[in-house]
């Protein structure tokens, strides 16, 4: 396997020898925000295939990749095994090598990067990734690449789901050159104010003017190709909220190709015509709406993320003894001084809790479970400890630790359901130090 880092192709990860201390953008797919991916269209016919890495989030019921009529889909069921949707004629399944059986093979819930492979029988045409050709049943968990190839092997698309914004970069098509050449924005209504900005850059003033009109906008002319995708990027200066998007001709009078909220701070859009509207629009009055950093490239085979915020994005780094990528710490000083839940027999003085113990099964608590990852490492020092009794690190089914001094456990949240500290057995004692708590996604052997 290969893969690129932060969106560079010359930082490359390669799995046979490895390098340290690389570090990309994962994102953690939820079934509940409703997150998948959209790319242009692509048609597979007899013996050309896709392949998908990609690792389950939790127990949940989704959907890894459908094609647009679902004749091709796999999907994980609420019974734990992989089902195969769609016509069995159309298409064959391999699990890391192993052909996969329909309600049979059982589908991978251990956190770790699996690399399936769909082989097309007939034609399957492909227009997302991680939901169903009907757009339902989402996918759980997280993807590290999805490549289409012909039948001799030639890469036809290249996604590494690496990025930062929501772009799906597409690493075998090239981004275009720039294509805004600074042309000034115009006011699109008579009584709005536009100012120029320094650097690229453009505020217009949705003040309510005396024509009634109740919000304003701002645009340009670009020349285009028809059927052709571009990609439009800008930064937004003021936090107020709007519309971007682009209509089909001159001056903003043709059809709405697209939109996006002003937030996005990108765009992606296939042209009609020879000439696109490129529209910044304000929804309300008495605002002032900011923008610079314009760009507007070609986008051949770049798709995008649906539903997915800056939240839901992690910046990991691969470590090559554990052949895994570990995410950002979560046990922050802030986390440290200020747990979920403490219980009563624990204590905080000179950064270090103290248990107090007095039987009982008081746990310290040190992040909520919406902040808790499927799968992590937890490491530690014990400061002091009495007895012959021991400490475990999480709710259920936790390693124990009996000594004084540096510990490490793994964490998976489908057999240890909470991280948190409390006596194993009998009436324990202890003291520990603050604790390294990371996310983990290790790469299936």
């Amino acid at each position: 396997m290969v893969w690129t880092v932060n969106n560079d192709p010359d930082q490359i990860v390669l799995f046979a020898g490895g390098q340290p201390s690389l570090s990309r953008y994962v994102t953690d797919l939820k079934v509940a925000g409703g997150m998948y991916y959209t790319i242009p269209s692509i048609t597979l016919t007899s013996g050309e295939y896709v392949e998908i890495e990609a690792f389950a989030g939790d127990t949940a019921w989704h959907t890894v990749i459908s094609d647009e009529s679902r004749n091709g889909e796999i999907r994980k069921n609420g019974d734990g095994t992989v089902e195969l949707v769609g016509t069995a004629s159309a298409f064959s399944v391999t699990l890391d090598g192993t052909p996969v059986v329909s309600l049979v093979t059982l589908y991978p819930n251990d956190g770790k990067i699996h690399t399936w492979r769909i082989t097309t029988i007939t034609t399957l045409t492909y227009s997302t990734i991680g939901v169903r050709g009907n757009l339902s049943g989402t996918m759980s968990g997280g993807f590290f690449g999805c490549k289409f190839f012909s039948s001799s092997g030639e890469v036809l698309r290249d996604y590494r789901f690496d990025d930062n914004d929501g772009v799906l970069v597409d690493y075998i098509k090239p981004i275009g050159s720039e294509i805004y050449d600074f042309t000034k924005f115009a006011k699109a209504h008579v009584n709005s104010t536009l100012v120029e900005l320094p650097n690229n850059g453009f505020a217009f003033d949705g003040t309510l003017a005396p024509d009634g009109e109740s919000a304003e906008r701002c645009f340009i002319n670009i020349t285009t190709q028809a059927g052709v995708q571009y990609l439009l990027k800008y930064n937004q200066l003021s936090n107020t909220t709007g519309t971007i998007f682009p209509r089909d001709g001159l001056n903003g009078s043709g059809t709405v190709l697209v939109s996006a909220p002003f937030n996005s701070k990108y765009l992606l859009f296939t042209a009609t015509s020879s000439t696109t509207t490129i529209l910044f629009d304000g929804n309300t009055a008495q605002e002032v709406y900011s923008f610079d950093g314009i760009s507007i490239k070609q986008a051949d085979g770049y798709g995008q993320s649906v539903n997915v915020t800056a939240a839901d994005r992690e910046l990991m780094t691969f470590d090559v003894s554990r052949d895994a990528w570990l995410g950002q710490e979560l046990v922050t000083q802030q986390v440290w001084e200020n747990p979920a839940s403490v219980g009563s027999v624990w204590s905080f003085a000179n950064n270090e809790w103290t248990m107090t113990g007095d039987g009982s099964f008081s746990s310290l608590t040190l992040l909520p479970s919406s902040s808790t990852p499927s799968t992590g490492i937890i490491q530690g020092e014990v400061l002091a400890m009495d007895g012959s009794n021991n400490l475990v690190a999480t709710q259920d089914n936790g390693i124990p630790i009996t000594n004084v001094g540096a510990y490490e456990r793994d964490f998976n949240i489908a057999t240890h359901i909470q991280y948190q500290y409390k006596r194993g057995s009998g009436v324990l004692n202890v003291t520990i130090s603050k604790p390294s708590f990371k996310k983990i996604i290790e790469v299936a052997q």
